[in-house]
């Protein structure tokens, strides 16, 4: 499909065709769910030009899921799932929000291609169990080399997830049970972090930890 307008979509979007990913490369439309809770599923993956969220519920990943060019998230939740969702837009705008969250509570991850000097956001959160959470960050970028960013936030005690509390350096007095990220980044430029937190419901945590490669809670 070679869009160049707008495809609004009320259902569920489905690719089942082994050699496409849908869209034409070439194409600068946009595909708008725009109805209740909505799926973006099938045998292959779809690499959406923009992707516009509106409506009502949820939109919900299952498969990785490609986006070219920019990311809507409006006031809605996409969740991500157990799945990848990458935005190839090197563009520090490629994402933008009202008050919408991107959830990645099945070890899913945001990818997106950073590659200039600016700030770029990762606008991550839960509503696992009914309460939303909304803890994004954001990376500032010191060159313009092209390096691949990925993002997992999940709002559960680490220890649950293999990364015990209880394994840590003498001078790390504890560490927060409520959430983690898992980053990875694939590229070696050097990269500043800011994270944002709620004081009153985090409790004001001023030093990051972080898992080192001998199992082990650091400074």
């Amino acid at each position: 499909i070679l869009n160049g307008g707008k495809l609004i979509l009320k259902g569920d979007w489905q690719n089942n065709d082994p050699l496409t990913a849908v869209f034409n490369k070439t194409s600068t439309g946009a595909v708008v769910l725009a109805g209740n809770d909505q799926l973006i599923s099938g045998a292959q993956k779809t690499e959406f030009p923009t992707l516009v969220l509106r409506g009502d519920g949820q939109k919900t990943l299952g498969v990785n899921t490609d986006i070219t060019g920019n990311l809507e998230l409006n006031d809605r939740e996409l969740k991500a799932e157990s799945y990848e969702l990458a935005v190839l837009n090197g563009s520090p705008y490629a994402i933008s929000r009202g008050t919408g969250f991107i959830s990645t509570d099945k070890k899913g991850k945001l990818v997106r291609i950073i590659n200039s000097a600016n700030t770029y956001l990762f606008p991550l959160g839960s509503s696992d169990n009914g309460a939303t959470l909304y803890r994004p960050f954001e990376l500032e970028m010191k060159d313009a080399v092209q390096n691949y960013f990925a993002a997992t936030f999940t709002k559960k005690d680490p220890s649950s997830e293999g990364y015990s509390r209880q394994s840590k350096r003498a001078d790390v007095e504890t560490v927060f049970d409520k959430y983690f990220y898992v980053l990875d980044q694939n590229g070696s430029s050097s990269l500043n972090f800011r994270f944002y937190q709620n004081n009153k419901e985090d409790g004001g945590y001023k030093q990051l930890v972080n898992w080192n490669k001998f199992n082990i809670w650091e400074k």
